[in-house]
């Protein structure tokens, strides 16, 4: 590394938001590897120097090292006071590192962490929309406290009607309780957000209507959703949602081969 960018790092030494500012504009000058090897010297140096811990956060999230990523997120909320007003942003982070890793590895310990996360959250701030559909799509996927995840995502919903992920999510919950018809009117409503505001809609978007004109019946409607999330998601599905998707193509075109 350039020894005038260390010394000037050094300078900077008092101020870690500065010194995350070097950081990134070293990640856009020099590349990964560099920022790596500074980060490494810098915490053996200094296991608590906030702008290393924090940059190697967001190495370990881009490279997927989910696990690695928790760990240095966890080290820079230790490091905070208490009352860091910005302690709420580095919760949701690990909150959102727990998603990824269980939308990757389909592992229910990192959703009930994620969990855990996002009712703190909520004990902080409880009327803001992203952790109310956050939580509630959570608890929907685990199977828990279904009815007090509905009124999450119904309030979220209330405050921004036409968000589409926000529909999504009140759709999925809705399917979870067992009310299909609403499910399937809001599943609907939500893609056609997403269409009207130029955003391609997750490949779980599909995936969730299918899963509700499976159990309203339209088999062939279900198959060709099924068929669209895997389109949709293409190369960036995790194995385990192939995996499923897959499964459930299979066992509905069976169904549907029997009655014929």
């Amino acid at each position: 590394m350039n020894e005038n960018i260390k010394d000037l790092i050094d300078k900077a030494e008092a101020d870690e938001a500065l010194v995350s500012n070097i950081l990134r504009k070293m990640y856009s000058l020099l590349g990964a590897q560099e920022v790596l090897q500074f980060c490494k010297e810098r915490l053996q140096a200094n296991p608590d120097s906030f702008s290393a811990n924090w940059t190697m956060f967001n190495l370990m999230r881009v490279n997927g090292q989910y696990n690695k990523a928790v760990g240095y997120i966890d080290k820079c909320l230790q490091i905070m006071e208490p009352d860091n007003p910005r302690r709420v942003d580095y919760v949701m982070q690990k909150a959102t590192i727990l998603s990824l890793a269980y939308n990757r590895f389909s592992d229910n310990d990192y959703l009930k962490k994620a969990i855990v996360e996002y009712e703190s959250l909520l004990a902080e701030m409880p009327n803001n929309t992203g952790v109310l559909n956050n939580l509630a799509y959570m608890l929907a996927e685990n199977d828990e406290r279904l009815v007090e995840a509905l009124e999450y995502a119904k309030r979220a919903h209330e405050v921004k009607p036409n968000d589409p992920s926000f529909l999504d999510t009140y759709a999925f919950v809705l399917y979870k309780n067992g009310r299909f018809s609403e499910a399937a009117e809001f599943m609907l409503a939500a893609l056609q957000q997403y269409e009207q505001s130029s955003i391609v809609p997750s490949p779980y978007a599909y995936e969730h209507l299918g899963m509700i004109k499976e159990k309203l019946g339209a088999v062939a409607e279900a198959i060709g959703n099924y068929r669209k999330a895997l389109e949709v998601g293409g190369g960036e599905l995790p194995e385990g949602a192939k995996q499923r998707i897959n499964t459930a193509i299979e066992r509905l075109s069976q169904e549907s081969e029997t009655k014929t």
